[in-house]
């Protein structure tokens, strides 16, 4: 009898058009200064967002970005090993996030945040939800999986929160202006 190795290639089918998570402009992005709401409550924060609605799939094709207050910013995307890319992060008039990783492979796109129905979702500015393969040579996607966008709010960690800040209450709510 012989002994057999069956090897199992995944790829990810490219499509002409890419699927798209309305709207494609910012108009219904989080103002300017609810997104600093959400991202600066007080010195010393920091909030993550993570791939597929906030929910880690446990896959190669996870992803999570770290925004600080100083404007740094954080990107980590898992594959054969998780490798993380830093940089900066501006915020425009319109609340459009910009990235500048300094070692990532092409650029990463621009983000708006929204709230979904008091969820806080950071999602691409042109309504993409593909996966962002970056320096992934392929990923592991399953039809079961949430798509890559948007990403969720996973957390807001402040070191040393102000006494007007109430950690443990903290819900997508209220962090929004009343």
């Amino acid at each position: 009898m012989k002994n057999t190795l069956l090897i199992t290639f995944i790829g990810v089918a490219a499509c002409s058009e890419e699927p798209k998570n309305t709207p494609e402009t910012s108009q219904d992005a989080l103002r300017i200064e609810d997104v600093r709401k959400v991202m600066a409550k007080s010195e010393g924060w920091t909030t993550t967002f993570v791939s597929r609605g906030g929910e880690y799939a446990g896959m190669d094709s996870d992803s999570s970005i770290t925004f600080f207050d100083d404007g740094k910013v954080s990107m980590v995307e898992c594959g054969v090993a998780p490798v993380t890319y830093n940089g900066t992060y501006t915020i425009d008039a319109d609340g459009v996030i910009t990235l500048k990783l300094k070692t990532y492979p092409g650029s990463w796109p621009q983000m708006i945040i929204r709230d979904d129905s008091g969820k806080i979702l950071l999602h691409r500015l042109d309504g993409a939800i593909g996966l962002e393969f970056g320096g992934r040579g392929g990923a592991v996607e399953t039809p079961e999986m949430k798509p890559f966008w948007p990403f969720g709010l996973s957390s807001v960690l402040w070191p040393e929160p102000n006494e007007e800040d109430d950690v443990d209450n903290l819900t997508p709510d209220s962090l929004l202006p009343e």
